[in-house]
């Protein structure tokens, strides 16, 4: 499949999200900014898709990879215990650039959590993120845009 690039109009991106998303609910992927770099997106329940961001990232297959949500209210079927201290955390960082480690759901796919069974969550304060999330209808996957090993994508 060939690549297709589209424009990021920060005074119009609606059109943009909306065939993101579109891409992202049929089972594409997509590179997209983050607040805080580039990340590789899918949806996090595409688990033909999962393998392909291992191969594509030159990544091992046992490290986790994070997951971005559009609200709070998402954690709950990703995650099997929300921790006092993590709910401490949620309240006083979120949204904002914070990875909090969870236990994962059954929901998660072991492919995603490095086979430990643990989630990495981020809730960004990027509006663009968690529009983008919500209109695709589930969490996205957000490890960095480039070959691992090498230094992260942030233009």
């Amino acid at each position: 499949m060939k690549a297709k690039v589209i424009q990021l109009n920060p005074y119009a991106q609606e059109a943009a999200l909306t065939e993101a998303a579109e891409i992202l609910r049929r089972g594409g992927i997509i590179v997209y900014p983050t607040d805080t770099q580039y990340g590789l997106g899918i949806r996090y329940d595409q688990e033909a898709a999962i393998g392909k961001i291992f191969k594509i990232k030159a990544r091992d297959a046992g490290k986790p990879v994070p997951v971005l949500i559009g609200s709070v209210e998402e954690v709950a079927d990703l995650v099997s215990e929300i921790t006092p201290l993590a709910d401490f955390l949620i309240r006083k960082f979120w949204p904002g650039p914070l990875t909090i480690v969870f236990r994962a759901s059954e929901k998660v796919s072991p492919r995603l959590t490095g086979k430990e069974g643990k989630i990495g969550l981020r809730y960004p304060a990027s509006t663009f993120v968690n529009r983008l999330v919500r209109l695709t209808g589930a969490p996205l996957t957000a490890p960095s845009a480039n070959l691992s090993g090498c230094p992260p994508v942030v233009d």
